[in-house]
C-alpha cells in the first residue's frame, strides 16, 4: 500500500519508478536498533506554546541523553525520537532511542535528520505526502522519497533518502546523537 501511493506521489513529480523500487529494496539493508523501553516519558503543551517551553525541554532532554547514551561505537549514530505514547500512562509522548550503525547504503543517503513515526492510521487517511505536509516535513528537490523502514508499534519509522552527492556535510557526517524534536519544522 505504500509503495503504491508514494510511487503515485513521487512518479508524478518525474521521479523514477525504478528508483523509488530500488530505494525500497536499499532501505533492507539498513540497520536500526530500537531500545525497548523510552529514556524518557513527557507531555507536551499546544504547538502555539511551543517556542517559549523548547529551550527548557532541549536541556531536560539532554540530561536524560546524556545518561541514556552508550560509549562511542565508531560510526554508531543514536536518534532520540519523540514518539506518541500509544501505551497508556498518565504522559502523552515518550523519548525513543534507535541505534543506527548504517545509513548510507550504495550511493545513497537516508537522512537520521528526518527520521519520524507515523501511525498507520494517520498514513492510511492521509497517504504520506499529506500528513509530512501537516507536521511540516517537506522534500526539498535533493530528496527522492519517503521510505518506511521499521514497523514500531501502531505504525512505521520514515526517514527521506537522496543522492549522496546531493548531500550535505551535516548529513553525511551528523553527530554521535541527534534528536528529533516535536514540532520542530524540517525541510
Amino acid at each position: 500500500m505504500f509503495y503504491h501511493e508514494v510511487r503515485h506521489f513521487e512518479t508524478q513529480n518525474t521521479k523514477s519508478e525504478i528508483t523509488l523500487k530500488y530505494l525500497h529494496l536499499l532501505s533492507k539493508k539498513l540497520i536500526f536498533s530500537i531500545s525497548p523501553k523510552p529514556v524518557m516519558e513527557f507531555s507536551l503543551p499546544p504547538r502555539q506554546e511551543w517556542e517559549g517551553y523548547r529551550k527548557e525541554f532541549c536541556q531536560k532532554v539532554n540530561g536524560h541523553v546524556e545518561l541514556f547514551e552508550p560509549e562511542s561505537k565508531g560510526d554508531v549514530r543514536y536518534v532520540y525520537l519523540c514518539v506518541e505514547n500509544d501505551l497508556g500512562g498518565m504522559f502523552k509522548n515518550q523519548l525513543i532511542q534507535i541505534e543506527i550503525p548504517k545509513f548510507i547504503v550504495d550511493d545513497y543517503l537516508f537522512d537520521l535528520h528526518s527520521l519520524c513515526y507515523v501511525r498507520l492510521v494517520d498514513f492510511c487517511s492521509d497517504g504520506i505526502s499529506e500528513y509530512m505536509k501537516k507536521k511540516k516535513k517537506h522534500l526539498s528537490a535533493a530528496y527522492l522519497s519517503w521510505v518506511p523502514v521499521v514497523k514500531f508499534r501502531e505504525g512505521y519509522i520514515f526517514i527521506a533518502a537522496l543522492q549522496i552527492n546531493k548531500a550535505s556535510i551535516e548529513q553525511l557526517y551528523p553527530s554521535e546523537s541527534i534528536v528529533n524534536y516535536p514540532y520542530d519544522y524540517w525541510k
